[in-house]
């Protein structure tokens, strides 16, 4: 713009009446690492809703203000509601606060570095430097992801009433080894069904998910396959009731585990903590300055934990 009146007629007119508007600037070279981060950030995001981590499906998200741990309280185990008579107070009631701990993220980081020629001569040649680059940071960070989780549905750890995740206590573990059968899976409802809060209310929870590792899933999908059947009594129960989900941070070996658990965006269960404004992977990039070429750094800050004891577990046979 010539002068601050044509900027301003600019802004609120969107032209400039009979003048001629020049531009100023153009992105160069050093604009670079701004954009190509960028592309890469939006390339992995969109990889991540199209092939998500398996484990993640199982999981609801909480979202870290900051890098400290924080008790979650248990609001769903409040007191039972008392008669009022006509002329009665209602009575106050209570909520069990102690809760379950939420641990904070840490963070989870990697770095890679291209020369300038490789990047010049893929660019050349017809090849994307970027999308090899965006498909191995999206590798690391499922990786990530899924070892967190993992870690968490098989390290079994003490919740805040002493017991394990998984047990006896907890009334959540199958009493023997089994297959996936009808049977198998209608022990497990029947127990979901079952289960109390800290103050023992019924809390009952509705299967959802079966969770199993690789080698399982064509068992399982099987099973809740919908079927016809002759009669009644040969209708599978859970056709078309529960989604399976199979992942290979859970091992398929002769001492696997399978899990029924319920929706998570309706039931807490596992939680997946990320923090504020880092849902996804952040991935940066810069000149490799004082050398010659391009950095990319990303970084995902994770944690996981079970902030309620919804999910039942089987040792599979």
């Amino acid at each position: 713009m010539r002068s601050e009146a044509d900027m301003m007629e600019a802004l609120v007119t969107g032209r400039v009446t009979g003048k001629i508007a020049y531009m100023s600037g153009s992105h160069t070279t050093s604009d670079f690492p701004t954009i190509a981060g960028g592309s890469v950030q939006i390339l992995i995001g969109r990889a991540l809703e199209q092939a998500p981590v398996g484990l993640a499906l199982c999981a609801s998200k909480i979202t870290a203000s900051d890098w400290r741990a924080r008790k979650m309280p248990n609001a769903s185990a409040a007191s039972s509601l008392s008669k009022v008579m006509e002329v009665g107070d209602v009575k106050f009631r209570t909520i069990d606060t102690s809760g379950e701990t939420v641990p904070a993220p840490d963070r989870y980081a990697g770095a890679f570095r291209a020369t300038e020629e490789p990047l010049t001569n893929a660019a050349s040649g017809g090849y994307d430097p970027e999308i090899a680059i965006a498909k191995a940071l999206l590798d690391a960070a499922q990786e990530s992801q899924r070892s967190v989780l993992a870690a968490a549905i098989t390290g079994n750890a003490a919740m805040a009433d002493g017991n394990l995740v998984f047990s006896a206590g907890h009334a959540n573990i199958a009493g023997a080894a089994a297959a996936i059968t009808v049977t198998s899976l209608g022990a497990a409802r029947t127990a979901m069904q079952r289960f109390v809060d800290s103050r023992k209310a019924a809390r009952p929870v509705t299967p959802y998910i079966i969770l199993v590792p690789p080698e399982k899933q064509t068992e399982a999908e099987q099973i809740i396959a919908q079927i016809t059947a002759a009669k009644s009594s040969d209708a599978n129960p859970f056709a078309g009731n529960l989604q399976v989900v199979s992942d290979p941070g859970l091992v398929g070996t002769a001492t696997y585990h399978w899990y029924v658990l319920p929706d998570p965006a309706t039931t807490d269960g596992l939680a997946l903590i990320t923090m504020e404004g880092m849902d996804s992977q952040q991935v940066e990039a810069r000149d490799a300055w004082p050398d010659f070429g391009m950095t990319w750094r990303v970084q995902w800050p994770l944690a996981a934990a079970f902030v309620r004891s919804s999910w039942y577990r089987t040792q599979g046979a």
